[in-house]
């Protein structure tokens, strides 16, 4: 029986020596996922900031490509201010140059407002980046939807405001708040506004587009190397299993009367 005692003791201390070496593969295989979460997110932040910078490209060619429509307005706006009757008379130079810089203005804060909304989503898939090798492929999909169709959301609502916040914009910088002199610029303040959404409208929905293919990127990446990691993590626990359920089966086998030596303490008679 002392013989017994001490291989079940040598056993079970073996047994335990496997526990704590599985212990430190696991702790290990926690750090390498979480290094290798880490470097994904970096990766990922190089290929938003790539992104970034080409929608803010897109939005400065439509701020650029409508430098003619808006000198265009701003002479007409002029001529509205300056003979609401719809008479014609010589433009002073210094209310052309007024109303040019109103709508350069407006069209510049126009491009800030979307260019805010599409930076601000791409920080958020940025973000989301360094969290996503740890979430399910629906919970990952449901979030970067959330972003991508909230954000996007936005700069349809400030294409659609633009005519209403133009009126607005030239009211207080124009004619500081004199609403008696805006009801002749209506009609001038309409055909602009309908100019420079047509100018800015491709470039935005570019740029909807854009952050649509960047959440999809991140969306199947992150997924198909979170399935690779999983599959990859299901074969180490398989092993693991295998080997902690051989060193058990060791050490119980000690207990087992049939392994015990013919004629020891305790046999069957």
């Amino acid at each position: 029986m002392k013989f017994l005692a001490v291989a079940v003791l040598i056993a079970l201390a073996s047994t335990q020596t496997e526990a704590n070496v599985f212990t430190d593969l696991f702790a290990k295989l926690k750090t390498q996922l979480q290094q290798l979460g880490q470097t994904f997110g970096t990766t990922f932040q190089q290929l938003g900031s790539t992104a970034l910078t080409t929608g803010g490209d897109l939005l400065t060619q439509a701020l650029g490509g409508g430098a003619q429509l808006l000198s265009t307005g701003a002479l007409q706006l002029a001529q509205s201010l300056l003979t609401p009757s719809g008479g014609r008379r010589a433009v002073s130079a210094v209310v052309e140059q007024k109303a040019k810089d109103v709508l350069n203005s407006f069209a510049t804060d126009l491009k800030d407002k979307l260019h805010g909304e599409y930076a601000a989503a791409v920080r958020e898939l940025q973000a989301l980046a360094f969290e996503s090798l740890f979430m399910s492929q629906d919970q990952l999909k449901q979030k970067v939807q959330q972003i991508v169709s909230s954000h996007s959301h936005q700069m349809t609502v400030i294409m659609e405001s633009l005519p209403a916040d133009l009126v607005k914009f030239v009211e207080k910088a124009l004619l500081g708040n004199r609403r008696g002199l805006l009801d002749g610029l209506l009609g001038t303040l309409t055909q602009t506004a309908s100019q420079l959404a047509s100018q800015f409208l491709p470039h935005v929905q570019n740029v909807q587009q854009l952050l649509s293919n960047l959440g999809q990127a991140l969306t199947g990446t992150a997924t198909g190397l979170a399935g690779e990691l999983f599959s990859t993590l299901t074969d180490v626990h398989h092993s693991v299993q295998g080997a902690l359920s051989g060193a058990l089966q060791s050490a119980t086998g000690f207990l087992h009367p049939d392994q015990l030596v013919p004629g020891s303490t305790g046999a069957r008679k």
